[in-house]
């Protein structure tokens, strides 16, 4: 019913139409966005800190990285593929310009993560994937037409980065860690760039089901053959018949958050630019690292600098997130005052003067 959200939805995100605006002439759908996004947020969130701690507490059971993945990603295709009415697509040209590239990044990242994981550290992981959103960052002024780097976003950025430094300073380099940990952030950047690109910029249709499915069952094998090429399979019948109820039972816990974080995760991208979800995905790690040693379930407890170092990547992602709405929200207002200049004027009204203002008006 807006026209001018209408139009900021079609200059700013063409195709799903999709992008957080706000709209000064319509204070009801402006509130519903945001609720929808911060609604998908913190589901994302959520899902992203359940499956941390559900995940590491499988593979206490289950020490088989590659093993459990391909568990994940067989559980989704099933209970997916139960629920047929779920996939939806608009055409056979999207589900093929999904294919294309879309599953074989997101093998990409999660093999690589796994092997950064085993040949380097956790530590050198989050920080080379704080570094992650200022590639993401300048790589998506070149195709997602207003968005804009401001100096408060790359303030903020920077202090996730040095809050990570900070947090991890015991790391130690090596050629080998360094390598991985690199193709991982990688991986990671082009993957989330690439499905915001197909979702807000290239216009297909796909529902989220139906993209769950495709990344998923086409990411089955490779976990697969990543686990007999590491010589998990030897392991199998070993894990799995000591496996007792307890342990299958936190084995599909983690498997069903896996399918909630995959669609978390798929929705909010759907709403954010790939840059703000990478920052509030290194975020969580932060938070699950505080949360366990409040509570207690870590033996030891983080350093003086490892707290200020979190507090600050925390702090550095709070301020993106003020940022990147303040930004987002003048260029709004400024493209609907170009709109309201050059929209013709209707019959029968004059022509309001710059103040808002016409002569109907002071008569």
């Amino acid at each position: 019913r807006c026209s001018t959200v209408v139009n900021m939805w079609r200059t700013y995100s063409p195709g799903m139409n999709n992008h957080m605006m706000i709209c000064p002439f319509c204070p009801a759908l402006s509130a519903a966005l945001i609720t929808d996004a911060v609604f998908s947020g913190t589901l994302f969130m959520g899902a992203s800190f359940a499956l941390c701690v559900m995940h590491k507490l499988a593979s206490q059971r289950i020490p088989l990285p590659f093993t459990l993945l391909a568990l994940h990603t067989l559980f989704i295709v099933l209970v997916l593929s139960v629920f047929r009415s779920r996939l939806r697509y608009g055409s056979s040209q999207d589900v093929r310009r999904w294919v294309c590239l879309a599953p074989i990044l997101f093998t990409a990242a999660a093999a690589t993560g796994v092997l950064a994981i085993l040949r380097a550290s956790p530590g050198m992981v989050v920080v080379g994937l704080s570094a992650a959103p200022i590639l993401t960052m300048v790589v998506e002024t070149t195709f997602r037409k207003g968005y804009q780097i401001s100096r408060g976003t790359v303030i903020a950025l920077i202090t996730v980065v040095i809050g990570s430094i900070v947090h991890e300073a015991h790391i130690k380099l090596e050629r080998e860690a360094l390598m991985w940990t690199a193709a991982h952030v990688v991986c990671v950047a082009i993957e989330r760039l690439n499905q915001r690109h197909l979702m807000a910029n290239a216009g297909i249709e796909l529902a989220k089901s139906t993209m769950m499915l495709l990344n998923n069952g086409i990411a089955l094998a490779p976990f697969v053959a990543l686990a007999v090429v590491f010589e998990e399979h030897l392991a199998w019948s070993k894990h799995f018949a000591a496996l007792d109820g307890k342990g299958a039972g936190l084995l599909a816990v983690s498997c069903a958050f896996a399918m909630v974080a995959s669609y978390a995760s798929l929705r909010f991208q759907h709403l954010v630019s790939a840059t703000t979800q990478t920052v509030l995905a290194n975020a969580n790690y932060f938070v699950v690292v505080m949360a366990a040693a409040i509570v207690g379930a870590r033996t030891q407890r983080p350093e003086p600098a490892q707290a200020v170092g979190g507090a600050l990547a925390i702090l550095g992602a709070g301020l993106y997130l003020i940022v990147r709405r303040a930004v987002d929200v003048h260029l709004t207002l400024d493209a609907s005052e170009k709109d309201s200049l050059t929209a013709p004027t209707p019959p029968g009204r004059s022509p309001r003067d710059s103040d808002g203002s016409s002569s109907d008006d002071l008569a």
